[in-house]
């Protein structure tokens, strides 16, 4: 049963964070167990595959414009 008239102190209790972008969405990715395992044996985990995540991204966007620039090199030949 909720308390009458709510929590006055709620924002105190709320969730917040110091990202520049909220981590709001979902993402489902199927691992062997024993990764799975070896992940969680770290305190932090879930930040350490985010982090991964981002910097392979990164890596995939360089990939990608240096690409584009070597197709544009070529079509001016």
């Amino acid at each position: 049963m909720s308390r009458p008239g709510g929590n006055p102190a709620l924002t105190e209790h709320q969730f917040t964070t110091d990202r520049e972008e909220p981590c709001t969405a979902k993402l489902q990715v199927r691992v062997p167990p024993s990764m799975l395992d070896e992940l969680k044996e770290y305190q932090n985990w879930q930040e350490i595959v985010r982090q991964v995540l981002a910097e392979e991204l990164v890596k995939l966007r360089k990939q990608k414009e240096t690409g584009k620039k070597k197709k544009l090199k070529n079509t001016n030949k």
